[in-house]
């Protein structure tokens, strides 16, 4: 889950916290995570210029490249519309530049969808405003209705259990699978990733 969020973070200044958050696995969490998201480690939704060598069989990896085509492919609609001048390297109203897959050459059209295999090589020169501002941050009231959902399923969760006498195991992957479902329309900072990763890991709710 780290390895998914770690990018998107709004915040990127603050976003090692959340491998000080593990403190007692923080060295290997690390190790993990370079391994897993190899360069995309350093991806920064707000400012995503920089060259790329992506492996598109690490989902984690190919998840920030697939960002990154979206951002493009926005980019380009805005030149469509004469918001924002063509200045691409190919006339296609791209960002990308000197882009490869797997060492083959590729123009970029806005229709194009990433093989399943090989590397994805390429600059990125974001050429618009990619700001985190009040305006576009969800409100601190739903983050708190959503961990308050998080907290309502789990004590009804607990309760079915000592009715029909079982053990409460906690399913911290059923908690991240609900997140992800809803992570996409989500844009907070740090400390309020911190507050849910607490509610998946179950700390808070074991409290």
């Amino acid at each position: 889950m780290a390895e998914m969020v770690l990018p998107m973070i709004k915040d990127q200044h603050n976003r090692f916290k959340i491998i000080e958050h593990f403190k007692s696995d923080a060295q290997s969490l690390l190790t993990r995570m370079h391994a897993n998201l190899g360069q995309a480690m350093f991806f920064n939704f707000w400012n995503p210029s920089g060259h790329y060598d992506l492996n598109l069989t690490v989902p984690e990896q190919r998840a920030v490249a697939n960002v990154i085509l979206l951002l493009n492919k926005l980019f380009a609609a805005k030149v469509k519309t004469g918001e924002y001048k063509d200045r691409s390297q190919k006339g296609n109203a791209s960002c990308l530049r000197n882009e490869k897959v797997s060492g083959g050459h590729f123009v970029w059209t806005p229709d194009y969808i990433l093989p399943k295999m090989g590397n994805f090589q390429f600059d990125f020169v974001y050429m618009t405003p990619n700001r985190p501002s009040a305006a576009n941050a969800t409100p601190e009231d739903q983050l708190i209705s959503l961990m308050g959902w998080f907290h309502e399923k789990y004590e009804r969760f607990k309760q079915e259990c000592e009715s029909a006498n079982v053990k409460v195991r906690f399913d911290a992957d059923a908690f991240a699978d609900c997140f992800a479902a809803i992570s996409d329309f989500l844009s907070i900072n740090t400390l309020q990733l911190l507050s849910i990763m607490d509610i998946i890991d179950g700390k808070s709710l074991a409290r």
